[in-house]
């Protein structure tokens, strides 16, 4: 872990030291405390000595063996080191360190972040895919249902218009114009709310001690602009094949 600049780590401080991403999901500061919950009904008020940079799952809080020994009363012993392995084989650096007193075994870090990493996008991608199935769906039966209701309610215009001379096709473009317009709207407005529910989405499902990006996907946003334009055009196309249909006699009846 790498601490944040111009801070220095005190081993031996009364307190700890908590990852800048569990910080931010906590809003702490320094001198706050973390209350610590051992199973044996005692709390322990942990005082906030300084923050580190680490965004990933674990390693969350770390703290010196006097504190910890002191605050918990029992003694501790490493158990595990963190260290960069400059691009070297993990199974190569555990075979030449076999040999190494007290050495059971070395463990990719970030193999390991990168399974959890892999076992929760898997998950996530299942479940942004069946809700992006049925809001396809589902606007495909709403476009479709007002494409059809706003022909009707304008067939007594179009059929004025075709009574007066107006090609079928310039009836079409008629409604073309206000189904464009309305679609370029709803792009806009789809756009600002799918941003702001988004972030708020992807921060709710964030474990505490790991942060997730929430930057705006330029992919994303240009597949989402032309998956809506042709599905607005398709949805209109379907619904102007009324307009051929018209009989110009009934526009008594409407």
């Amino acid at each position: 872990v790498n601490l944040t600049e111009g801070e220095v780590f005190d081993a031996q401080g009364e307190g700890v030291w908590v990852s800048q991403a569990y910080a931010n999901h906590q809003g702490a500061k320094l001198g706050d405390e973390i209350t610590v919950d051992t199973g044996d009904g005692v709390k322990h008020k942990l005082p906030i000595l300084g923050f580190y940079e680490f965004w990933l799952t674990q390693q969350e809080m770390v703290m010196g063996y006097a504190y910890y020994e002191k605050e918990f009363d029992q003694t501790s012993g490493p158990n595990a080191l963190l260290f960069d392995s400059g691009g070297e084989d993990i199974a190569a650096l555990e075979t030449s360190l076999a040999d190494t007193p007290g050495l059971l075994s070395i463990v990719s870090d970030k193999a390991n972040q990168k399974v959890n990493f892999d076992m929760f996008a898997d998950v996530s991608r299942t479940v942004v895919l069946v809700y992006l199935v049925l809001a396809v769906l589902m606007a495909i039966v709403v476009l479709l249902n007002l494409n059809v209701m706003f022909i009707e309610e304008k067939k007594r215009d179009l059929i004025v218009l075709m009574i007066n001379g107006f090609s079928t096709r310039d009836a079409k473009r008629y409604i073309y114009n206000d189904t464009i317009a309305l679609t370029i709207i709803g792009i806009v407005v789809g756009l600002v709310l799918g941003c702001i529910v988004g972030s708020v989405t992807v921060g709710s499902v964030e474990p505490a001690p790991a942060m997730f990006v929430k930057d705006v996907d330029p992919i994303a946003v240009v597949v989402g602009i032309v998956g809506s334009g042709v599905l607005a055009l398709v949805m209109s196309m379907i619904a102007l094949r009324r307009i051929p249909r018209f009989n110009l006699t009934d526009i008594n009846k409407v």
